[in-house]
């Protein structure tokens, strides 16, 4: 029992320690850095929009991106009206506490009305709904509506009839949730052969996608001239070194607000490794590991020639971990035999339900930045973000001139809000 429960205190002892520490160009680069933040929809049922004002999120953050609308017959098409924009709340569900009024047809519901209240009540803070995401059938979705200037100028006005004059079915009005778009399309050209086989890639996509930004872009300004605004444009983008090559970045960057650079889940199949270091490290001597951090990508997108003002690193609200690890370096950059289980998918883990873990010892690495739990007697291993690995982010962050900070995602925090606390203390 006393072997049990020693490394099970030296968690918890290391965990609460950890706790307690806790307009495109248009814009200067001397501008307040952004705190962005994921809400993807089907956490919902779990994670409702009300935390996000219980909690104190939103009145931390400057950008809530919504996720996802996707991409099918080269128009934006919801997975869920009913969580979108019909779901009825009561009183106690409700972000201001008003209950919605049942005998009104049109009245937008469901959780965009939520994310209009949650605006209201915090008026500096950006919504942007986020096209895309990654799985197959919106690669060849953006592909498609990407190849000829019809198809874009048409996929183009879709998405602003949708979601910025918020034109939805039965007369419903959605207009002024939304405060511009964030397309992640995982990637121009990065074609399995399923995809290319069905034709939903191709070479020219790096090429059409520039193009297809510019149209966003263009047909943005208009609205926004008529509206009296500036919508913004974002697009989250990879950091991983053979994806560089797919964009055209110093026809991209001008058109866009800022990129949000998914510098988190930066570890193949089949080794471990912190999976969102900050820095490079020293054992890791396989080919690419030099590139799995946040540095090595900050400094390619500056090769680029992407401003530092636009670029917003990622960070995880997540634990990714691995099984049949061997003890060896406390299992860090060893063979392991397969993803760990999670409670959000095979390999991941919040970062909330790490303090439920049992057995498991932390360890830091103060060259690459990075924390780790691993269980010895069972061989498994999570590698996540802490408040004491995203306070020297935020340092870096701001000793860089970057943008700000993005994650993935909202509903991966603990109660407390532990890790967004962190973020906002480090870069205010």
């Amino acid at each position: 029992m006393k072997t049990l429960l020693a490394p099970l205190l030296l968690f918890s002892i290391c965990f609460a320690g950890v706790a307690e520490q806790t307009k495109s160009t248009r814009q200067p680069p001397t501008q307040s850095r952004l705190i962005v933040g994921y809400l993807p929809s089907f956490r919902l049922p779990h994670f409702p929009i009300k935390e996000l004002e219980t909690r104190g999120a939103a009145e931390r953050m400057t950008h809530i991106l919504y996720a996802f609308t996707n991409v099918a017959n080269a128009h934006p098409t919801f997975d869920d009206d009913e969580t979108e924009y019909q779901r009825f709340y009561t009183k106690r569900e409700r972000v201001d506490g008003k209950v919605d009024d049942p005998a009104d047809k049109t009245a937008l519901r469901g959780a965009f009305n939520q994310l209009r209240k949650l605006k209201a009540l915090h008026p500096r803070l950006k919504v942007l709904m986020s096209i895309g995401g990654a799985n197959q059938a919106n690669s060849r979705g953006f592909s498609l509506a990407s190849r000829t200037k019809a198809a874009r100028e048409n996929f183009v006005a879709a998405c602003l009839d949708l979601l910025i004059r918020g034109h939805l079915p039965h007369g419903v009005s959605a207009k002024g949730v939304f405060d511009g778009l964030d397309i992640d399309w995982e990637y121009p050209t990065d074609c399995s052969s399923s995809l290319t086989s069905t034709g939903g890639c191709v070479p020219e996509d790096t090429v059409n996608f520039t193009l297809l930004l510019q149209e966003f872009r263009r047909q943005l300004d208009e609205q926004g001239e008529r509206d009296g605004t500036h919508y913004q444009l974002t697009i989250a983008s990879s950091a991983w070194v053979d994806d560089y090559s797919k964009y055209e970045w110093q026809k991209i960057h001008p058109v866009l607000d800022f990129i949000n650079v998914m510098t988190y889940g930066l570890a193949p199949p089949g080794k471990t490794r912190p999976q969102s270091a900050l820095y490079k490290s020293s054992k890791d001597t396989g080919d690419l590991g030099p590139t799995f951090n946040t540095d090595y990508a900050v400094t390619r997108y500056l090769q680029e020639g992407v401003p530092a003002h636009k670029i917003v690193v990622g960070v995880p609200f997540y634990a990714h971990g691995w099984q049949g690890v061997p003890d060896v370096n406390h299992g860090l950059y060893q063979k392991a035999a397969a993803p760990a289980h999670g409670s959000i998918g095979e390999g991941d883990e919040q970062y909330a339900k790490l303090k439920t873990l049992r057995g498991f010892q932390l360890f830091r690495d103060s060259e690459t930045v990075s924390v780790w739990l691993f269980n010895p007697s069972t061989g498994v291993l999570w590698s996540f973000d802490d408040p004491a690995t995203l306070a020297v982010k935020m340092e870096y962050v701001k000793k860089k001139n970057l943008a700000g900070v993005m994650f993935w995602e909202l509903s991966g925090d603990d109660e407390s809000g532990s890790l967004l606390k962190a973020i906002y203390r480090g870069l205010r």
